[in-house]
């Protein structure tokens, strides 16, 4: 069975450790921080360190030891512990399906099941989370977001070797909806984040990214 999120870090930690975010890109790492309440939020900080070129190339890291190098000196920078990272938009899927009505701790596995019929890796070999929404009284539509089991632990052994405690995750288009978006919007958005070699599309509709794909052009 697929592994969640969750899975790397306990839920209570998840919720009261404060954090930084961090974006980790082919080109830099980029760290942000904010302040404040639900009702006033102001940026504390903000910082990018550039990487070597070919540290991470279509979202897989291939020299751990310059990232390692940056990140630590991002930490020793700022005083730097808990964090949460943005996964590369190359390696992720997101797919919309349904399930028949089922008690709320069973929505999970029966999700599940339906990675394989719409990704291109197995359950066992992926990280996954979801969004569901009951629909009258016979079916669950969820939107998915899965990641491979391999990217996920790539990122976190390399942020643990920096001595940075990882306890959240997210897909880049996912980080990027919640930023620019405003709570309770619904209509439908189409965001592109456009990068130096690349460009990543996402379609955002109901504040839930619905598609995302990712072009060499930047």
């Amino acid at each position: 069975m697929a592994k969640s999120f969750f899975d790397f870090f306990p839920t209570p930690q998840y919720l009261s450790m404060p954090s930084v975010g961090l974006d980790i890109s082919e080109r830099a790492v980029r760290m942000i921080e904010f302040r404040g309440n639900k009702k006033h939020i102001q940026l504390a900080r903000f910082s990018e360190e550039l990487l070597p070129s070919g540290t991470i190339v279509n979202g897989q890291i291939k020299n751990s030891e310059a990232l390692v190098k940056v990140l630590r000196t991002m930490k020793k920078k700022f005083g730097l512990k808990f964090v949460a990272v943005t996964l590369p938009e190359e390696k992720a899927y997101v797919f919309k399906t349904e399930i028949p009505q089922v008690p709320d701790d069973e929505i999970r596995e029966a999700i599940g099941f339906k990675i394989e019929e719409n990704v291109p890796i197995s359950g066992t070999e992926s990280v996954f989370e979801f969004e569901s929404t009951r629909v009258g009284d016979d079916k669950i539509v969820a939107d998915v977001s899965v990641v491979p089991l391999a990217v996920v632990t790539a990122f976190t052994d390399m942020l643990r070797n920096a001595g940075l405690v990882p306890i959240a995750y997210r897909i880049e288009s996912q980080a990027i909806a919640k930023s620019v978006i405003p709570a309770g919007d619904d209509r439908s958005y189409l965001i592109a984040n456009i990068g130096i070699s690349r460009t990543a599309l996402s379609i955002v509709s109901e504040g839930r990214v619905q598609f995302s794909s990712t072009v060499s052009v930047g």
